[in-house]
């Protein structure tokens, strides 16, 4: 039986400007779970995303996280400081807390390991890769031991080499680390490959427009980004979004 983490109910969020960016947006993600919210440009994922990690509040509708001693976001930009290593970048949020030096080694060091950046602890921002900056941004989100993980479109600016390593890894983590994630990206492959569900969102105002659970192997490796049955979601996903943006000209 699921366990529900997050409910968004009749959710509705107005700009000062005027802009609608969501309109009766409703959902729920269960404890566990991998999900990512799909859409064009503007249809207010990254909202959504926002109001569930309160970084913004809803102009209606409720937002509900059953359980906020973990959440964690992951943003678009890694956003990292340039004078700061890469172990002090990842340790800053324990350090805010106030979790003691040597806990924050310990916790810091492993969670280097998960990510595969064991012997960068000591390296800047500004002798890293894009996707090894976006590392250490996930690292930086994971070292708090987060429930819930917050993901709006990390590994959008990336090559596609380095977006399906990352990929790998953050399925990886997700199934090591037993996170319910919420996803943001424009991506139907990126969608289909990382998910159980997609939430397939109309341009603005945004609203779920189709609930698609995504059926794929217990591993998710080359095999399956290759094979018919990846193929086959990948498509149906696209009909989906392809509807999405119809409904919306016709309006």
């Amino acid at each position: 039986m699921s366990v529900k983490l997050v409910a968004l109910r009749h959710v509705a969020k107005r700009f000062d400007n005027g802009t609608e960016a969501l309109r009766d947006l409703s959902f729920e993600i269960s404890r566990g779970s991998f999900t990512s919210l799909l859409g064009p440009s503007g249809c207010g994922k990254s909202t959504a995303l926002r109001l569930i990690a309160g970084l913004a509040s809803a102009s209606a509708g409720q937002v509900e996280i059953s359980d906020t001693r973990g959440l964690s976001f992951v943003f678009q930009e890694p956003a990292l400081m340039p004078w700061r290593s890469v172990a002090g970048n990842v340790a800053l949020p324990l350090t805010l807390q106030g979790v003691p030096k040597a806990e924050i080694a310990s916790r810091v060091t492993a969670v280097l390991a998960q990510v595969g950046l064991a012997g960068f602890a000591r390296a800047y921002p500004r002798q890293l890769s894009g996707g090894m900056k976006m590392r250490v941004s996930i690292a930086r989100a994971l070292v708090t031991r987060p429930l819930l993980l917050l993901m709006d479109e990390p590994f959008a600016a990336l090559d596609e080499i380095t977006r399906a390593k990352l990929n790998d890894d953050l399925l990886a983590l997700h199934a090591a680390e037993r996170l319910t994630i919420v996803f943001v990206t424009h991506s139907v492959y990126e969608s289909v490959f990382l998910s159980d569900r997609i939430l397939v969102m109309a341009p603005r105002p945004g609203r779920v427009v189709a609930d698609i659970a995504v059926e794929a192997p217990a591993v998710r490796d080359e095999i399956f980004r290759t094979g018919e049955l990846y193929n086959r979601q990948a498509r149906a996903v696209s009909q989906a979004l392809r509807e999405a943006m119809g409904e919306a000209d016709a309006r």
